[in-house]
């Protein structure tokens, strides 16, 4: 039998940037550990399954949104190598028990906000599994995010368990300024093993012939400059921002699928496609982290949109305020729930930042931090050959 490393992760999710944050970390530890089969853990606490959406339907639409299910579901099955045996539980006990089986050398926990508690765990009073238990004998690391969570936010009867779970890791990484503080709050003893990490994602090499062909097979052509509104539809600032920038020759797209205005839709895409898409925009405003990292992979210019005040801190931190602040654009280009519901302040900051926007800087600090993160996962692939 073959060694494993086993990625605890999201990864069923009809999402591109959950998809790529999966792919990117699995070539990186491919790339690292030749000798050893790196798979996905296959745990999920929710079964995708194709739903149909709430609000304005129409065939096409219908249509689209499921093809979009079956290519997601395609891709992921050709792409992502799994453990077998899907476990489907919010059981703490249960997901425990199926990774030891697994027997794995390493487990690698992220990266997404996977050490958050969500609704459905709230509800059972289970910690969520990435959160391993100490008993788990082999080398755990992660790269991960607790999100806008804050340890008061958390039942003190769980605080014992989450340390003495980061306590047993051998590397934290961590993806956002939140989840650092957070890991000290909880008395991590050797605070040397905690590191701030880029997003995996921010090693993926994108392939431009990915979206070429698809434009060129849908015959799209940009004819003005494009901005892309990716933001809730039921947010009214969505539409606003649509017909604003319109009116001043844009087009204007929304980048997602509830679109209700033919002239806003963009066509579907793979992962691998989106993460090419961006290099056209002349604009993007989003409340999204890998909107916002691809983006700025991309050299577009991006502004990042907290609406809802559950993603953001009392301080004013979020995941994609810390990413900005790696590009030190966090004070010029981010905006929280209360200056996001003011249109003309959201104009006045997205103009400014598309102005102002600094393409050379931005790809010399992408460059620094693909180092960073390449260094970190050397560190990880070291755990196994000590």
């Amino acid at each position: 039998m073959s060694k494993k490393i086993g990625i605890l992760t999201y990864f069923w999710g009809h999402n591109p940037g959950t998809f790529l944050q999966a792919y990117s970390m699995l070539k990186a530890l491919q790339k690292r550990c030749p000798d050893y089969r790196v798979e996905l853990i296959n745990y999920i606490f929710r079964k995708p399954t194709f739903r149909l959406r709430k609000g304005f339907i129409s065939p096409e639409r219908l249509i689209n949104d499921y093809r979009r299910f079956k290519a997601f579901t395609t891709l992921q099955a050709k792409c992502l190598p799994r453990s077998s045996d899907e476990l489907n539980t919010v059981d703490y006990e249960m997901a425990a028990d199926y990774i030891r089986k697994q027997d794995y050398e390493m487990i690698m926990v992220g990266a997404d906000t996977v050490l958050e508690f969500l609704p459905r765990q709230r509800a059972s009073g289970q910690v969520p599994i990435y959160w391993l238990p100490p008993d788990i004998k082999c080398k755990k690391v992660m790269l991960a995010s607790v999100g806008a969570m804050r340890l008061d936010m958390v039942d003190k009867k769980y605080h014992a368990i989450l340390s003495e779970s980061v306590n047993a890791f051998d590397l934290v990484g961590v993806r956002d300024d939140n989840t650092y503080d957070f890991m000290k709050s909880l008395g991590l003893k050797d605070e040397s093993k905690l590191e701030l990490v880029p997003d995996p994602t921010i090693s993926y090499e994108i392939d431009y012939g990915h979206i070429d062909r698809l434009l060129k097979k849908r015959r799209v052509k940009f004819d003005k400059p494009i901005v892309s509104v990716h933001l809730p539809v039921t947010v009214p600032l969505c539409y606003e921002l649509v017909d604003h920038y319109q009116s001043r020759g844009y087009r204007a797209v929304i980048s997602g699928l509830t679109a209700r205005r033919r002239d806003c839709r963009f066509p579907t895409m793979s992962p691998f496609e989106w993460a090419g898409v961006h290099k056209y925009f002349a604009l993007k405003i989003t409340d999204r982290f890998h909107g916002t990292l691809f983006s700025l992979r991309n050299l577009a210019p991006v502004v990042s949109v907290d609406w809802e005040d559950r993603t953001i801190t009392p301080g004013g931190v979020s995941k994609t305020y810390s990413l900005l602040r790696l590009f030190g654009l966090h004070e010029t280009n981010h905006l929280n729930a209360a200056k996001a519901s003011d249109l003309a302040e959201t104009i006045r900051v997205a103009d400014a930042a598309a102005e102002n926007h600094d393409p050379q800087r931005i790809a010399q600090r992408m460059s620094e931090l693909t180092s960073d993160f390449h260094a970190y996962m050397d560190k990880v692939a070291a755990l196994l050959k000590g």
